[in-house]
């Protein structure tokens, strides 16, 4: 475990949730009005989409609920068994489409869609001692965000929400964090799949310039 109490360790990462392997060996085909996504996990290890072969890491927000990581340049896919209902990103920052999984769900539940129901809500996420990322969703795809430990250092960051059902939504940051944060420097890019119900989340922080993630979880506090 880390317990370094700085950013050059991947300190966010300490208390991330166990890697979530139900989707080894298993097929999805995702359809959208724009294009039809067939997801073929391997393994624990390895996806394949539209023929490029590569690896991936996921974690369960709940029961039903999944969030993968995968691909060069970082490809987030929320899958919603339950409902029969996904989001993928297209490789635009803060781009989704909007899918039904076949042979999932009843057909008849929402897709996820954008949304401004965040529009002035603030929040601290939590994702280890001390270890915070403090966020104001504002209107007009703007974040208004404070990292640990340098609250003195206020960003606003280009953002993207997606409710993917009630109580549920996925958050997509992308800015770089000020310097001697709990974030790793050089991570731009920071998704969260969030449930507002039980204030819990589960994500992803990624790198361009490394082209590497991290996965993390954590809980929510009011700032």
């Amino acid at each position: 475990m880390n317990k370094t109490h700085d950013g050059t360790n991947y300190g966010m990462t300490q208390y991330r949730w166990p890697l979530d392997f139900e989707l080894a060996g298993r097929t999805f085909t995702l359809r959208s009005d724009k294009a039809v996504y067939e997801l073929a996990f391997q393994d624990r290890e390895f996806v394949e989409l539209g023929g490029v072969l590569s690896q991936y890491e996921a974690l369960k927000l709940d029961a039903d609920l999944h969030a993968v990581f995968f691909g060069e340049t970082i490809t987030t896919a929320v899958l919603d068994l339950a409902a029969g209902v996904a989001a993928i990103s297209t490789g635009e920052a803060g781009q989704y489409d909007f899918c039904r999984i076949d042979g999932f769900g009843s057909g008849d539940a929402a897709l996820p869609a954008y949304t401004d129901e965040m529009t002035d809500t603030h929040v601290r996420w939590y994702f280890g001692c001390e270890r915070y990322m403090e966020h104001e969703y504002l209107a007009d795809g703007k974040c208004r965000c404070v990292w640990s430990p340098r609250t003195d250092r206020l960003r606003v960051a280009p953002a993207a929400y997606v409710k993917l059902a009630e109580g549920k939504y996925l958050v997509e940051l992308n800015r770089c964090s000020p310097l001697h944060t709990d974030m790793p420097q050089g991570f731009s890019k920071i998704v969260l799949v969030q449930d507002w119900v039980h204030l819990l989340t589960v994500g992803c922080i990624y790198s361009p310039v490394l082209n590497e993630f991290r996965l993390v979880s954590g809980y929510a506090m009011e700032p």
